[in-house]
């Protein structure tokens, strides 16, 4: 609930909330906060993975563990 950034892999949404993931990956704060795609669309794509690996990503940032 409240989510305001979506990763997107092969045709699955993984609902995330900003503030908290970008706290937990700086590389994905550049990504939303600067003058990318990203930062407009609030979806980041992440079709070269696969939806398992976002949502063990997803779980890591969120909980430190898998």
């Amino acid at each position: 609930q409240f989510s305001d950034l979506q990763f997107v892999c092969n045709g699955q949404h993984f609902n995330v909330h900003k503030a908290f993931i970008c706290l937990q990956s700086p590389p994905i704060k550049a990504a939303v906060e600067g003058n990318f795609q990203e930062s407009q669309s609030a979806t980041i794509n992440m079709d070269s993975f696969r939806p398992s690996t976002v949502k063990a990503l997803v779980q890591y940032l969120y909980t430190g563990g898998y």
